[in-house]
């Protein structure tokens, strides 16, 4: 007490600051609130007093393409949420990677999935841009772009023909992209008989996309064993692909 009554000036003039101090910061947070509730009635629908729902966008949410091996194709799948707006066709898009020009594939306007024929469409092989296109009723243009990887190799097939005691010939072909050369494969044979075999003719073909080679080789084994059907790998050592089949060295195919 004798301090206070030694300093009561000072005292009093501290008990006013803090008044001031806590006066201010009262009208602080009132006035945040205010604009506050101000701010959210004025965004509420003056009819029903309920905040309006987030405007829809029309928009491809989604666009995916994938290479199925077995069949050679793609399977491309996409959505699109059209919103309010009305769609007048979607149409699909290829981007060749060699020159970077965009050409028109096929309308899909009907659909949400699609496949094709990488072959027939002369998809090249390795990577590849794809995009999905709808056009709008208000002339409005929507776009989305996928990637699909197809092997390095494609069209690998393999036919045997002039089969005879000890010896047959067999013909190897398969294409590959210009832009991605591609090694001679190796040869695995899956067989209880010892054989030999060469190389007798190479022919390969250019096109403006592909290289196209076909090998022909001759197998020869002791005529006096009993062939029975085998497997075959070719191995493309330098992209690291397998390609298996089974040879049947007792009849033409």
């Amino acid at each position: 007490m004798e301090f206070i009554k030694r300093n009561l000036f000072f005292v009093i003039l501290c008990v006013v600051f803090l008044s001031i101090a806590l006066g201010l910061g009262g009208y602080k947070v009132y006035t945040i609130l205010a604009n506050q509730e101000v701010f959210q009635i004025e965004h509420k629908d003056p009819d029903t007093g309920e905040e309006p729902a987030e405007k829809e966008v029309t928009e491809f949410t989604y666009f995916s393409g994938e290479y199925e091996r077995n069949s050679g194709e793609i399977f491309f799948n996409w959505t699109l949420n059209k919103a309010d707006s009305t769609v007048d066709s979607i149409f699909l898009y290829y981007v060749d990677p060699m020159d970077n020009k965009e050409s028109e594939l096929l309308d899909v306007s009907d659909y949400s999935s699609y496949r094709i024929n990488a072959s027939i469409y002369q998809i090249l092989p390795g990577s590849n841009t794809f995009k999905i296109k709808a056009v709008l009723s208000n002339g409005k243009t929507l776009e989305k772009t996928t990637t699909v990887k197809l092997p390095l190799v494609l069209d690998v097939t393999q036919t045997i023909k002039d089969v005879k005691p000890g010896e047959a010939k067999l013909t190897l072909s398969y294409k590959y992209g210009k832009n991605n050369e591609v090694k001679e494969p190796r040869i695995l044979i899956y067989s209880d008989i010892t054989m030999n075999y060469k190389v007798t003719k190479t022919d390969t073909r250019v096109n403006d996309k592909y290289v196209i080679v076909t090998q022909e080789y001759t197998f020869t084994w002791d005529q006096s064993q009993t062939i029975t059907p085998f497997t075959i790998r070719w191995y493309f050592a330098d992209i690291e692909l397998n390609k298996d089949f089974t040879a049947d060295f007792s009849k033409s195919e």
